[in-house]
Formats: C-alpha cells, structure tokens, sequence
C-alpha cells in the first residue's frame, strides 16, 4: 500500500471560513506551552516541481497538474527530540533524502521556529534524522520495551493545525497555529512483520494517515516510541531505545543517509509448492523457502547462495514463509552481515552475506503486502475479507456520528483503504484465471504440444519444470519458467525483443514463474511489465508493454 501524501495546502488553509475555525479549535488539542519540551512539530517545505518530477521518473507514474497548483506544499509532521545536541527524529513523506537543501522548520514548545538540518535518513525504516542547532532540551524519559506489556494504554501525541481569527470583527482573517494533538491508543499483539522490525503494533480508532510519526507515551509520561501509520486505526511502534540506539545512530555516525539492505534473491514459499514439487526436496514440513533466482554479482552470490536453496532463517528468526524473509530484510541496513541458515541437498548449511545498498525509490507502507499469508489463495483471501470486513464495520459506525471534519477524514481515510483491499481481492481472483488458450501448431521443439499457450503480446510457450523434464531443464540452465516456443511478428512481444528458445524465469516482483502466473500477471498489469529472462545461459531483463499487443 503506498501511503498517502500527507501533504497541506496552506494556500487552501487560509481561505478556511470562520466557522470552520471555530470547529477546528474545539478539537482536543494540547496548548504548545503545555506540551513536553521534546515534542516538536516539524514543517517541511515541499518544491512541488521536484516532488513532480521525481513522481513521473517512476515507472507507469502519470502526474496531472493543475495551473492553479502551488509551488510550495507543506508536510506536518511530528518530531521527537532524542538526546542533548538536539537532534529530532521524525517521519517525512516526499523526501529527496538526496537534495540537502530541503526547507525544513521545527516549532518548540514555547513557540519558537528554528530551521533544521537535514542529516540523512534511515531508508530501511523511513525515519529521518534532523539537527536543530538552537534547540536544546532536556531528552525524555523512557519506557523500556520490556515494560511496553499487551493491552497497555498510551497517549499518542501529533502535530496538528489550528485555525485562529485575528480580530472578532474581522472573520475572513485566518492565521494558522501549531498545537500537538492528543488520542488514546493500546499495546497490541505484533504481526511478524513488526516485530522483525524491532517494533509493536499500536491500535487506536483516530489513527489516520496523518498520525504517522507520532510520539507515543505512557501514562507516566515516558516515552514509548514513534508510530508508523499502517492502515486505518493500527500502526507499527518502534521503541525509542531502537529509535535512538539503532536507527538514530547509525544516520549521526555516518552524517548521511544510510541505504536499505539488498540481498539479491528470487524465492518461493514451500506452502506454494505442488504435492510433486514439494516431495522432491525429502523435507519433513513446509517450512522455508526456495532460492529460485540469484542476481549476478549480489551479495547473495558474493554469499554462496545456489539455486534450489532453501532458507529457513536470517539471524536469530526462522523464516518459513516469504512474509518472514521479507519482514527481516526490510528493516535491514545495507553493509549488515547477515547470518543464513539453509538447507542445501538435505544438509544444514551456514553462510553469511554482507548486504548490499537498495536503490531508494520512496517512502511506502506495504503492509498489506509484507503482511499477507504465504498460503493458499483462499487463505490470503480470507484473511483480506476479514479486514475489509473489519472496516466495513468501522465505516457504518462512523456514519451514525454527527457530521464534522473529523468524520469526514475518519470516512475518507476508510475508503482508501477498502478500495486497496477491493483491488487485492481482485488480484487474487485473476491469479487462478481459467486455463489460457491452447494451441495445436508446430513448436518447433518435436511437433504439435497440448500444453503449447498463446499469449496474447504475441508469443506462444509452455511450462518448463526441472521435476517433470530434468534433461530439457538442464539443457536451459533452470529448474523452472515459462519456455517461449515462437515469436508472432509485429507484436509487442517481437518490438519488446523477446525470441522463441527464451525461458522466462521471473517478472519484476516474483521468481519461478509458470505460464498460468505469467499470463495472470500480464492480463492484469497495464503498463510497462519487466521480465526476467534466460538466454543461452545470459540473464537479461526486457520490458514488455501490455497496452500494446
């Protein structure tokens, strides 16, 4: 799920009407002075040009622009201040951790705005590291994580907008202030996804897409950590001792941004395995999962991480599913050494990796993705529909409320969210699409095939799986992927260069494909589609265009 942008239109803000002003400032909010000293609000400058730009670098990304759009946008934000040098961690949303010259201003407790400086991001949390020179504040207290116990209460504390009229006879007058607001939240049990991030999971019922870098603290007043929004009313928690011990450090020691960790594989989980498959590998249970692609010259071949490999832990986790591999690994730093255990030809193997940087192509909250089963397609399914039926819940509640802006946000926020969940069912759906058209022609590898499928970019192939065919699959190089038979000219497949004797061994987001994945991928992704592909023992990657055939 790709979080919202959190953006504020200031432009838009001050031609708020008054009484709009007089209901923003209804809201719980905590006056600044009354606030602790170490809670900050943190006002990012966004050059909406540059945020643009970068947006229509992405792949697939069209971005329309109004004439009338600002050049400047604001992101509000919540900061904690850390340590006595003042240093705040916070959470920015459109960041070009690159470009250090961002405008970037906290505002303290006394009212005071200091300009920041931006001293690098943590891009395998999200978290980012200022410097306030002038800011010097006694740090917090702390709660340690042992304390942090299943259904504590906390407040959660975030920056947030009031709107004032300057004089009582002037009421098309607005200015804006800075307040930090205040909800109630409970300790709940964490998925493996935060707790592979060293995190908890934090529920409460006014968690938006705004709460995002919230301080969370206990009723002592201590220090808990920060909230990273990850869907409707939950986020993630990460302690402060890691906030600070862990992800803060790391960012003042380099005085730079520090890159994600990239292992450089292609995996599929054992519960995704056929009966036949699976009885191949003489495992006692579906725990793991198998290596079906190492990138040339990653660090998991620096590593001595083989094909046919099957992880069954990093570090201190088991892994058991791609869910567990992927929780681990996106919270890892690169230059992490990294400790494997595999399985390799029925023997336990122990091997270590130092991970590589992952290129930063922008802040994303994918839980829906890094939290979803590596099951069957009815389990995935039924875990989805037990969320959305969990928000639906939600919604209809929150309709029988008097009309404001909060339930109006509350509403908004909702939908986005179910509409996401609508999409992933639907992609579910179209994975067991029905069985793709057969061909009866000439393959050209032994005459006419029944297995033979047309595609519609132009392309006709079969299956290729090392249990079925071991000779055919060692002739290739691969254990498994789809193996093109022939090339129809004119096509997207002839302009995308793809040949007949290729074997398609992957796309841009799995490994191990066959020809019911590929062609359930390809009728569902609108846009330019990167494959994998093996040629006469060469990987190379080719783009394919799905809107053009």
């Amino acid at each position: 799920m790709l979080r919202r942008v959190s953006s504020v239109f200031i432009l838009t803000l001050l031609g708020v009407s008054a009484s709009h002003a007089q209901q923003q400032t209804q809201q719980q909010v905590v006056v600044r002075g009354d606030a602790p000293p170490w809670v900050v609000s943190v006002v990012h400058a966004i050059d909406s040009n540059k945020m643009i730009a970068r947006l229509r670098q992405q792949d697939n990304v069209r971005v329309g622009v109004p004439g009338s759009a600002p050049r400047k946008l604001f992101n509000i934000t919540t900061g904690l201040v850390i340590d006595g040098a003042g240093h705040v961690v916070t959470r920015l949303t459109n960041l070009d951790p690159s470009d250090k010259d961002e405008t970037i201003l906290v505002t303290a407790n006394n009212g005071s705005r200091l300009r920041a400086r931006l001293v690098g991001m943590d891009c395998a949390t999200g978290f980012v590291v200022l410097e306030v020179a002038a800011l010097r504040v006694q740090p917090p207290g702390f709660a340690p994580t042992s304390v942090l116990s299943l259904g504590m209460m906390v407040k959660i504390l975030s920056a947030d907008i009031t709107a004032r009229i300057a004089a009582p006879d002037n009421s098309k007058q607005v200015y804006i202030d800075y307040a930090i607001k205040q909800d109630l939240g409970q300790v709940a049990v964490g998925s493996m996804y935060a707790k592979a991030r060293g995190a908890l999971t934090l529920n409460s019922s006014n968690l938006l897409s705004r709460n995002d870098g919230s301080i969370v603290i206990t009723s002592e007043g201590q220090v808990a950590g920060i909230a990273q929004y990850a869907g409707f009313g939950r986020a993630y928690l990460f302690p402060f001792e890691f906030i600070r011990d862990t992800i803060a450090k790391r960012v003042i020691e380099k005085q730079d941004s520090v890159p994600a960790g990239w292992l450089g594989v292609k995996v599929e989980g054992l519960t995704q395995l056929s009966e036949a498959e699976f009885s191949v590998l003489g495992l006692p249970r579906r725990s793991g999962v198998i290596v079906r692609e190492v990138v040339a010259g990653s660090p998991a071949a620096a590593g001595g991480i083989k094909l046919n490999d099957i992880i069954i832990g990093l570090d201190e986790f088991d892994v058991n599913t791609r869910t567990d591999l992927s929780a681990v690994l996106s919270s890892l730093p690169a230059g992490y050494p990294l400790k494997l255990r595999v399985i390799r030809n029925h023997d336990n193997v122990g091997l270590e990796a130092v991970l590589g940087p992952r290129l930063y192509t922008g802040q994303m909250v994918a839980y829906m993705e890094s939290e979803m089963p590596d099951e069957s397609f009815a389990a995935q399914r039924d875990s989805l529909q037990r969320r959305l039926d969990e928000l639906n819940a939600q919604y209809r509640s929150n309709m029988k409320s008097a009309p404001s802006q909060a339930r109006e946000e509350t509403r908004s926020e909702l939908g986005i969210e179910m509409q996401q969940l609508f999409g992933l069912l639907r992609n579910l759906d179209l994975q067991v699409p029905p069985a793709p058209t057969l061909a009866s022609n000439d393959t050209g590898f032994g005459g006419p095939d029944p297995r033979t499928v047309v595609f519609p970019a132009g392309f006709t192939a079969r299956d290729l799986d090392q249990t079925q065919e071991p000779q055919l699959a060692a002739f290739f190089g691969t254990s498994r992927g789809v193996l093109v038979l022939s090339v129809a000219k004119g096509t997207s497949a002839e302009r995308t260069g793809i040949k007949a004797g290729d074997v398609i061994v992957g796309t841009y987001n799995r490994g191990g494909v066959n020809c019911r994945q590929l062609n359930s991928t390809l009728s569902t992704r609108r846009g330019i589609c990167p494959l994998n592909i093996l040629r006469k023992g060469t990987r190379i990657v080719v783009k394919l265009d799905t809107r053009t055939h």
